[in-house]
Order: structure tokens, then sequence, then C-alpha cells
């Protein structure tokens, strides 16, 4: 069984239908849901199929270019294209050539081998390649030099259609208009090359018969008489490229028969120009002598080909921009009884094997949870493990790097050989405080400097700590580490009672909705509480301000407003400067709290919510009770106050009160 995708929900659905295949004992194979569920059996026989010239050309390389960096050096040779033209010949054939390769070095990587393959046209010099008679190197410099011979000297003004036609009824229409079979494709596809004018009428001949019919984009009529002039050149090429006796089974679309070890390639490759291309005979020899055929190159032409004659095929589309058509060739493969060596695909990644009997554990970030029942104020010190080198072996002498290293193995998972001493582990793992207790030092003061360090710094600067240690280590203290933990900590306080008294608050408690009553007299020892009990919408907060100016016209000396989680703080904090307020408050109900009735006496013992620093500014641990925030927001008010007689706006019943002499105007304070 075989599961590709990339996300957890989708994991989690593939493997239920998957498991419901294996259940009722059924075979599945689908590249689009991305769930390969096979039976246990002998080993298939593969057969590789290298596409032509009519395949993608992908000069970037898309997706296998950032994940295959040992590819890099197949595309850096190739030409850019001008002005995006990447259907020219000179560009194109080198580009396939080169994805092919590519692809077969991953297909080695993955232990995926062939027994036969077959190329179709230019596809024919990868699988002399593959056969061993041609260097990888050679091959891509042979294609660049066929592709600019062709490109050149070849017949301009040609064209090539594609007819669903079986060959034999597509000769007879080549004849009627004067055009020659190029490719002979398949039972029900054929491709026919001449000039464009006989072309279109051949096009036109097929629209009118009811056949589909369509012109490839192509700069030359292929396999026909337009390339004869660019067979001598390309001989003049071939003489001069080594090649060795072919060493694997080739199936021929030149000839349409298995190369043996005496087929001279040269001739072989200069006669092809102008030869059909013989695929649908290439493929009935490949078939008889495989069960599943992969096309290692870009696109997917060749695979549709084979499947539309029953033959089970994949394609695993080289440089594309996404590697799941490789990985879902994989699967398949894999499900069919092929050794698949996936490990190798990774070999180059720090990914963490995955083992089913492992029990996961996970860390636990001090500020991702509230217990009520922890210590906030016990000090922060790392687990003594005084016998964290008795679980692994340590190197001879207690070699830092080592020690450091041989940890990060551990604890992550890793190999040992695979952590370099000068990779960084940023990303990844940020396990400097457990290199440092297996090293029985204490942590630096301030432990972020070696976030971003690599095992070879972490050991130097920890062996120096460990030459320069103090001697009493009984207490591993992390400093720098409980502000920043203060700073995200929520905390709940019992608040003075400030209403308990001689004179108890008399409240008027009134909906937001609601009206003073004409008799409303507030005094000294009375107030009005308000419960928003709805959502503070635009007629809400109209309905508020309205409700607060009367009673404030009124003359009222203490406010309240009871919400959940409405926007008020600030505006209650307004009325208060601008009104002559002795007393307000603004409760959050809490859902721990219940709901505040807007007919229960508000108790003065209140739990409240309290933000050491966003409410008062003060350092964090100041604020140690609501008396102190008040005396914080009273001072605030008196700074404020001072501002407005700096501006010399100080009414005259201020200046009457100060009983101070203003005559004159107002003057500013020195």
């Amino acid at each position: 069984m075989a599961i590709l995708a990339s996300q957890g929900v989708e994991l989690a659905a593939r493997l239920a239908r998957a498991k419901a295949a294996v259940a009722r004992s059924d075979t599945l194979n689908d590249l689009d849901g991305g769930v390969f569920v096979g039976r246990p059996g002998t080993c298939p026989r593969l057969g590789f199929l290298f596409p032509g010239q009519g395949a993608p050309c992908r000069l970037d390389g898309g997706a296998w270019r950032r994940r295959f960096a040992n590819l890099a050096g197949l595309m850096d040779g190739l030409a850019t294209a001008d002005g995006g033209a990447t259907n020219s010949t000179e560009l194109v054939q080198p580009a396939v050539v080169a994805a092919s390769l590519g692809a077969l070095e991953v297909l080695k990587g993955a232990g995926i081998s062939a027994s036969v393959a077959t190329g179709h046209s230019l596809g024919e010099i990868t699988s002399l390649a593959w056969a061993e008679a041609l260097d990888p190197p050679a091959a891509l410099q042979l294609a660049s030099q066929r592709g600019s011979i062709m490109a050149r000297a070849g017949t301009p003004g040609g064209a090539m259609l594609r007819v669903s036609l079986a060959p034999d009824e597509a000769e007879h229409l080549a004849q009627e208009v004067g055009a020659v079979v190029a490719c002979r494709n398949g039972p029900a596809e054929t491709v026919l090359s001449g000039s464009a004018e006989v072309i279109s009428l051949t096009a036109e001949r097929c629209r009118s018969r009811g056949v589909d019919a369509s012109k490839l984009a192509v700069s030359h009529a292929f396999h026909s008489r337009d390339m004869k002039p660019a067979r001598d050149p390309l001989a003049r090429v071939l003489a001069a490229t080594s090649f060795r006796p072919i060493r694997h089974n080739v199936i021929s679309t030149v000839t349409g028969s298995q190369l043996s070890s005496r087929t001279d390639p040269r001739q072989l490759l200069a006669d092809q120009l102008v030869a059909p291309v013989l695929f649908d005979t290439a493929l009935d020899l490949i078939a008889a002598q495989s069960d599943i055929l992969v096309e290692v190159g870009p696109g997917h032409g060749l695979t549709r080909l084979v499947r539309a004659c029953g033959i089970a095929a994949f394609s695993i589309d080289a440089f594309s921009d996404s590697l799941r058509p490789l990985l879902s060739t994989l699967a398949a493969l894999f499900t069919a009884g092929v050794d698949v060596q996936a490990r190798n695909l990774f070999s180059d990644r720090h990914l963490r094997g995955f083992d089913p009997d492992a029990v996961p554990y996970f860390i636990e970030s001090p500020c991702g949870s509230h217990d009520e029942t922890t210590d906030t104020t016990a000090p922060l010190a790392i687990e003594s493990d005084p016998d964290v080198s008795a679980t692994e072996p340590q190197p001879e002498g207690g070699d830092s790097l080592s020690i450091v290293q041989s940890t990060i193995a551990r604890e992550t998972g890793l190999p040992l050989s695979e952590i370099g001493p000068d990779d960084r582990f940023l990303d990844a793992l940020h396990l400097n405080s457990l290199a440092a207790r297996a090293l029985q030092v204490g942590l630096p003061s301030a432990p972020t400097e070696f976030a971003n360090a690599t095992p070879r710094q972490l050991a130097d600067a920890l062996a120096e700590m460990r030459t320069f240690r103090a001697n009493d280590l009984a207490q591993h203290r992390i400093a720098g580490v409980r502000p920043w933990v203060r700073t995200y900590a929520m905390t709940w306080a019992n608040s003075p009672n400030s209403l308990d008294g001689e004179n108890q608050i008399r409240w008027l408690q009134l909906t937001v909705d609601q009206q003073l009553p004409p008799s409303f007299a507030p005094d000294e020892n009375s107030g009005l509480a308000i419960s928003i009990d709805q959502p503070l919408t635009l007629t809400t907060a109209e309905l508020l301000v309205a409700l607060v100016a009367q009673a404030a016209k009124a003359g009222m000396k203490h406010l309240a407003l009871c919400h959940k989680g409405a926007p008020v703080s600030a505006f209650l904090r307004s009325v208060a400067q601008e009104s002559r307020l002795r007393e307000r408050w603004c409760w959050p109900v809490a859902a721990r709290h219940g709901p505040v009735s807007p007919c229960r006496r508000i108790p003065g013992n209140t739990l409240r919510q309290r933000w050491s620093d966003r409410r008062t500014g003060l350092p964090a641990g100041r604020a140690n009770s609501v008396k102190a925030r008040d005396h914080h927001v009273r001072r605030c008010r008196c700074r404020r106050r001072r501002r407005k007689r700096h501006r010399g706006r100080m009414c005259a019943a201020d200046r009457a009160q100060r009983g101070r002499d203003y005559s004159g105007g107002p003057k500013p304070c020195r």
C-alpha cells in the first residue's frame, strides 16, 4: 500500500480509503487520488520509454532542479530562450534529452531499473545512453549539435500534422495530397510531414471526412526529405563521437527491431533524419518483454499512446513544476511489487524516520497553558540528569563537539553521520540547552545567542564554559527567561473592596436601552450601573453615550459599565476625564465568573483580570494591586492637567481655586 498526500486531512481520508480497499481484497491505482493498493506477487518486468522532440521543453528544470541538486549540471549547459520561444529545434532537443537523463539518474537512485527500452525519434539517443553505448555528457552534446544542424540545414517552411488514423489509412491519405508518413505512433494515430501548403490541404481533407487532425508546433517537416540536407553534417558529427558496444536491450524505432552489439549507432542516427518513426512496431516488441512501461522524460505523450493500446504505463514528467508524477509512479511501482528504495530520495534531507512502535513525546511551552495550581513564582531551572552520558557511549576524552553531535542525534533521531559540525540548526533543532546539560556546565545568560549557531560553535563555547565554570553548580538558572514568560502570563488576583466603608453606594442598575427615571437625583453615595447585554453596534453605542451624558448632567458621581468584552474602557476613561466622577469601573464579565445580572448588586470584591503592563504601563511585577494601578492613573491625570496649564488653557474657576493672581491673562509655567 502507498499513499501520496500533501496535508494531514488528505492523508487521513486516503488512508481510510486504502484501508477499505484492503478489507475488500481489492487492488487500486488511483493516480489522481493518490491511493495505491496492490497484492503480493512477483516483481514485474519494467521497460523504459524515452520521448522525442514532441515532449515539453523545460529549460529551468522546474521543481526537479530545486529538489535534486545533483541534476544542476545537466541544465547549466542549456541555452536560454530568446523572447520565450521554446519550440525552436536547437533548444528543444538538448532540453528533452537533459530531462530524460536527469530522470534516469533519479530512478537509478530509487532502485528502479528496466530490462528493455525504446526511444521515440530523438529519444533514440537517450536509449543508447541508457544502454551504455554513449556517455551522458556525450549524449547531451550530440543532441545539442543535432538540433542545431537540423534547424540550420533543414529545408524551412515545413509542417507536421497529427491525424487520428491507422498507419495504413494515413499512408493512403498522404499519397493523395503529396505528404509522407513521419511517425507511426499506434493503431489510431499517425503523424504526417510535408510543406505548409500540403499540410493545410491535408487538414482540410481530414475535416471534410470527420477525421480528427491537429498541427504540431514544429519548425520543420521532420522525418521527411526536407531533412536530407542535414544528413551529411550530422554524419560528420557522429563520426567524431565516441560510441561503445550496446550492452542492454534496445528496441529501435528506426528499424523496428532489437539492436545488437554489432549495430552501428552512427549509421542508425544518420538514417533516422529522413526515415519514419516506427513506434507502433517497437511498442509491440517492448510490450512482449515487459509488464509495465515507464516514460522517462518530460511530458506524458508516450504514456497516452501506450495506454490507448491497453498496456500499463506511467509517466514521471521530468523537470515539471511538481514532483507528484514522479512520486505517483514510484508508489504504483511499489504496490506492483517493485523494490523501490524510497530512502534514497530523502538521503540528503534531515528528516526523522517514522518508527510505528515509538511513543511520541512533546516539548511543552511554559506559556502554552494556564494551570492555576502551578506556582509561577518558582525559579526556572533545568532538570538534573546526571546519567545522560550513560544512555549513549561517548567518545574517548569527552570531546565537546562529539558530545554536542551525539546529543543532537539522540534527541532528534537523526543518524550521527548526517549532523555535520558546521550545520546550522536554527530551523530544526534548538537543542543547545540539552548539549550543555550533557557537558555538565551552566547555561549561558542569553541562550538565544546560539539559535543560529553550528554544532562546532556551540561546542567551542560550552567547552570554554566548562573550563572556567564556577565551583557551585547546584542552581542551573536561565537568566533572562522570567521577564519574557511573565510578559505573556495570565494571572488573577482579588481586588480590594473599594466599595466597603461607612457609606455603601446605592446603585441604580439599568440596561443600555433603558432611560433614567425622572426621579433620578444622584448624591455622593449613589451611582449608576449600566449593563451592556447585547452586541455593541452603532445603535447600542449611541444609546450608551446618550444615557451616560444624561446621568453626567444630573450630577452622577459613580459610574460602572458591565459588559462581555465590549470595547468601552476607553470611553469610560474619557468620561472620567471630562466629568467629575469620584469613581468609575469597567468590569468585563468573564466566562469563569458567570454573567452579571442588572438586577443584582455588583459586589465590591469582584475578580478582575489584571494586565500588569498593558493597562497601567507599569513594569512587569510592579502592578501588585488595583490600588497601585489606580494611583498610577490618578498621577497620569495630574500630568494631563499640568500640560493643559502649559498650553494656557486654565479656566477662571481653576485660577480662583488656586488663589493665585493671573491678572493680565494666563502665564505659561516656567
